[in-house]
């Protein structure tokens, strides 16, 4: 595909004739628009879906940059002499303009099929007038490129823009109003932060982390006491209530602090860990604030373990053995290991340093995984390991974070009676495994391309009667699969192929269609989101296999695949 993009004061079209067999029926007439990107597409043969989808993410992340938002998409045979024939012109054509709106653009289309009197003006600076091309093999050596890339750079904010298309799937939206930052989860969004939750919640039931909840406001004496007042006073929303000063929490940890410091504690106690699904609140710079990437109120699936010296090794070896097993079970793909040694600037004893960082080395080496060290890195209170992850778009995030802290138990000054009865300060481990869900869940979205796994999908199932006698079996067939925890909607409203279109939109994972056929032989018709069909399906078969693939998070995105054994 060959295009001119042009970024315009104005521009002016007006269909004069018809050229060619294949044109559309319009309207006569101007249309007149300002403040806009004109982009001349000429459809080629080798033209697909994907090489539309790519070129349209080139524009808008050009769009983007030039703080554009309406995009023209204007047919032009005139770039290329190797034309797709027509129809196949027309369907691409129509498939952009869609495509554009659904990544949040703005969309004027001039018709297909007429020759077209026109007039503009570029503005004047560099990047007003670009020339594309996109082909099929463009795309393969890109992704070569990226896949090629060892050590691809850490992204610490979303480049794209996807607020738009989590307000259309009805997952999330984000609201001036309220305040930049600070999303509103809509209940199928809330669908897939429930079902991480539910990931790590297992996770802390085998690593033995006992779940705590504390207040999101605290006085500010305590972060003067932590040193935060002093060192992160300007990322903090303060208050004041009565004469006092609070602190809308930025971290968990001075909680779950005081709660080991609520009651004397032995050798014998420990490792004591504790978890809570907290949600934070930061603030972040307003040029920082992206979509789901980086937020104002950031729920942490966070952890804290308070150990001896010598468990330090044994817990941290756990904990990054589930670290594995999560990334498996989400992205499945590349990870990456980080050690960060202590810096110039620390607290405490160097010889409990070195101890400490030389335990950090043994677990990564204990839980498989090769490590790069990052000299004088580390916080000025202790020693970490990070842990990063690459996504499908060979995009690398930092995720997980494994951190000692010998400040806090000083400052707040926690004790354990050891065995020979002097009081020892036990050691705190700081650990997140998905980091934000907020940021975990816009990696996911984009890395399934928003089509996610069975298992995290908030429509597992859309049950589409073919007409409205057929309604009390489909509401029946949707019963069913509710009351085994399937999540089901029945959808009644609009044609058959309109439903069936909106499944696919929305990213229901499958549909089930039941028409006289299905209710006569009490069976149902199963629909992938690829289209593929099968009929007779009678339902223990599919609810046995749906529950199956849900109960071990497989990878299935909502394909038909071999596991299902009908008895056809």
């Amino acid at each position: 595909m060959k295009a001119l993009q042009l970024h315009v004061d104005h521009v002016e079209y007006e269909p004069v004739r018809r050229e060619g067999a294949v044109s559309e029926e319009v309207e006569p007439g101007v249309t007149s628009l300002r403040e806009v990107v004109v982009l001349f597409a000429s459809i080629e043969e080798q033209d697909d879906e994907e090489v539309a989808d790519a070129l349209l993410k080139e524009v808008a992340e050009s769009m983007e940059r030039l703080g554009a938002d309406t995009l023209v998409i204007y047919p032009y045979a005139h770039l290329s002499n190797n034309l797709a024939p027509p129809m196949k012109a027309l369907h691409l054509v129509r498939y952009m303009e869609r495509r554009a709106r659904e990544i949040g653009l703005k969309v004027h289309r001039a018709p297909f099929g007429w020759n077209k009197r026109f007039s503009l003006s570029v503005k004047g600076h560099p990047l007003a007038e670009q020339f594309r091309v996109m082909t099929r093999e463009t795309i393969r050596v890109e992704k070569r490129t990226v896949a090629q890339q060892a050590q691809p750079a850490v992204i610490e904010e979303g480049e794209t823009q996807h607020v738009q298309l989590g307000r259309e799937l009805d997952l999330f939206s984000i609201h001036p109003i309220l305040g930049s930052g600070f999303p509103l989860f809509h209940a199928r969004g809330r669908i897939i932060r429930d079902e991480l939750i539910k990931l790590i919640r297992e996770v802390n039931a085998r690593l033995g982390f006992e779940e705590v909840w504390t207040p999101h406001v605290f006085k500010s004496d305590i972060w003067y006491q932590t040193g935060h007042y002093e060192h992160y006073r300007e990322r903090m929303f303060t208050l004041t209530a009565r004469g006092e000063e609070y602190v809308v929490k930025p971290m968990n940890c001075p909680g779950h602090a005081m709660i080991y410091a609520s009651r004397p504690r032995s050798y014998r106690d420990l490792p004591i860990m504790y978890s809570e699904f907290g949600t934070v609140y930061r603030n972040e710079q307003p040029g920082e604030l992206t979509g789901l990437f980086r937020v104002r109120s950031i729920t942490q699936d966070d952890g804290h373990a308070f150990v001896r010296p010598d468990q330090i090794e044994d817990v941290i070896t756990s904990i990054l053995r589930e670290v594995v097993r999560v990334f498996e079970l989400t992205l499945n793909g590349r990870i990456y290991s980080t050690l960060s040694t202590r810096p110039e600037s620390y607290i405490g004893d160097p010889a409990r340093w070195d101890e400490a960082t030389e335990a950090l080395k043994q677990a990564l080496l204990k839980a498989g995984l090769s490590y790069e060290i990052k000299e004088g890195e580390g916080a000025f209170y202790g020693p970490k390991i990070d842990i990063d992850a690459v996504d499908s778009l060979g995009r690398r995030w930092q995720c997980s974070t494994i951190q000692l802290d010998f400040n806090l138990p000083e400052r707040l000054d926690l004790k354990y009676v050891e065995r020979d009865g002097t009081q020892r300060r036990p050691v705190m481990i700081h650990r997140a495994i998905l980091g934000s869900i907020e940021r975990f869940m816009g990696v996911l979205l984009e890395h399934y391309n928003w089509r996610l796994p069975l298992w995290l999908s908030p429509i597992q199932v859309a049950v589409l009667p073919v007409s409205e006698k057929n309604v009390g079996y489909a509401r029946g067939v949707k019963d069913a699969l509710c009351s085994v925890g399937i999540r089901t909607e029945l959808w009644v409203e609009g044609t058959l192929e309109k439903r069936i279109r909106m499944a696919h939109q929305t990213r229901a994972s499958f549909t089930v269609i039941t028409g006289d056929e299905e209710e006569e032989t009490g069976t149902m018709t199963l629909r992938d989101y690829k289209g593929r069909i099968v009929k007779g399906l009678k339902p223990p078969t599919f609810t046995s296999w749906i529950l199956d693939l849900i109960k071990r998070r497989a990878a299935n995105v909502g394909e038909i695949d071999g596991s299902l054994k009908t008895e056809m």
